[in-house]
């Protein structure tokens, strides 16, 4: 399952989803597309619908206001119920050809998490992306350097875990609750592309502060 959250990515997401449909199909894999709109107030949906409408790989899960980060990257990996899962963001930053090269991984490994080498982004959210990582990692016991990034998880993995995050840490949590699992973890290099339409919100300091004092709930366990 290629799972893509998607808030207001009425003029992105139709182009994503095509091009994701072109690296599956040409992977020769079973799959499915599940999109999660959280709560959208423009036509992300009717775009889809328009498109997309009856499409045997294509399903919707719709949030009827907008939930936040936590609980549609959530919803991402815990409904689809497939062998693999991982997240492809609604927003067309991460090229859908990054699926393939993810992947090709799945043969030796179970969490692959994906690595934005050349990353456009502003030079404040590198900087609190790589102290973030930083953090994480000694969490992990294991070097991260982009848990914010894709996420290609074996399902058996997380089956039974209840995933609490209502914050940008959501990320983290499940990539430490599969680490919990398994050590058959790896790190793949990926493209990365400038937003062509619309804001992101990751870098806000409203969302930095809730995903730290998540964080901090979770190392002392009361998450």
């Amino acid at each position: 399952t290629v799972s893509i959250p998607a808030y207001n990515e009425e003029k992105n997401i139709i182009p994503l989803i095509y091009d994701v449909l072109d690296v599956c199909e040409r992977i020769g894999t079973d799959f499915q597309i599940f999109i999660v709109n959280d709560g959208s107030t423009d036509d992300t949906e009717a775009v889809i619908q328009q498109h997309f409408a009856g499409h045997s790989r294509i399903s919707i899960h719709r949030h009827l206001k907008n939930m936040g980060f936590g609980q549609t990257i959530s919803d991402c990996f815990t409904i689809p119920d497939s062998e693999w899962i991982m997240n492809l963001s609604g927003d067309n930053q991460f090229p859908a050809e990054n699926i393939r090269i993810m992947f090709e991984q799945t043969g030796s490994y179970e969490v692959i998490l994906g690595n934005r080498t050349r990353r456009h982004d502003n030079l404040y959210r590198k900087l609190v992306s790589k102290i973030y990582n930083r953090i994480v990692s000694k969490m992990a016991g294991v070097r991260i350097n982009d848990v914010s990034s894709i996420l290609l998880v074996k399902k058996a993995l997380i089956r039974n875990t209840e995933f609490k995050s209502t914050s940008g840490f959501i990320h983290t949590e499940i990539a430490l609750e599969a680490l919990k699992h398994s050590s058959r973890f790896t790190e793949v290099d990926l493209l990365h592309k400038e937003r062509e339409y619309g804001t992101a919100s990751g870098g806000k300091l409203r969302t930095i502060l809730s995903t730290i004092s998540e964080m901090i709930k979770y190392v002392l366990g009361i998450l």
